[in-house]
């Protein structure tokens, strides 16, 4: 199966409500673990689907809950993990497209202590839904997974600058199914 190795900036639920709001991104009624979806709205809608947020616990504070919020900003992927992949892997370093995103998070209100940039693997499942910031119904029914893994980042690409219309319509009834197999056995 293969694993992301993730790169972005991790924000406490608190610092991520505050940049929310400073950017007018609605979240009433949304629950702490569940801001994702709405900042990935947000985010897909206004041009910047290059960042995936993703709700997470920080590896080192021992929560057993999600705590916080990642912007992812890098991605690097692997056919599967290995411990020796794990181990040989150097942190993911920040890059000058990774600080403009960390530039937009402080021009919110984030300030330099509140936020952490993070080399995580992806053991949270942040890239299970989408590998870019998506559209989203924010007050609807949580969203069916959809395992994007079997698409090449090509493939993963041309969808997003398709503008990421309905699945079914583009990629067809039985890539589709495949897709959302994992989702729909709960």
């Amino acid at each position: 199966m293969p694993v992301c190795h993730l790169g972005g900036y991790y924000m406490d639920f608190a610092t991520t409500r505050a940049l929310m709001k400073y950017y007018e991104i609605p979240d009433k009624g949304v629950e702490d673990e569940r801001l994702d979806y709405p900042l990935n709205d947000w985010l897909a809608k206004n041009g910047k689907r290059e960042v995936l947020a993703g709700t997470m616990m920080h590896p080192s504070k021992g929560s057993k809950i999600e705590d916080g919020m990642l912007l992812i900003t890098q991605q690097v992927w692997f056919k599967s993990l290995t411990r020796k992949t794990a181990m040989s892997r150097p942190p993911l370093r920040e890059r000058d497209v990774d600080v403009a995103a960390k530039q937009w998070l402080t021009n919110g209100g984030a300030g330099e202590n509140e936020i952490e940039w993070l080399s995580v693997w992806d053991t949270f499942g942040l890239t299970q839904i989408s590998r870019y910031a998506y559209k989203n119904n924010v007050k609807g029914k949580r969203p069916v997974l959809v395992d994007m893994t079997c698409l090449s980042r090509e493939e993963s690409q041309a969808y997003v600058d398709a503008g990421m219309p309905d699945m079914r319509t583009y990629f067809g009834d039985e890539l589709y199914e495949k897709m959302t197999a994992k989702s729909r056995r709960g």
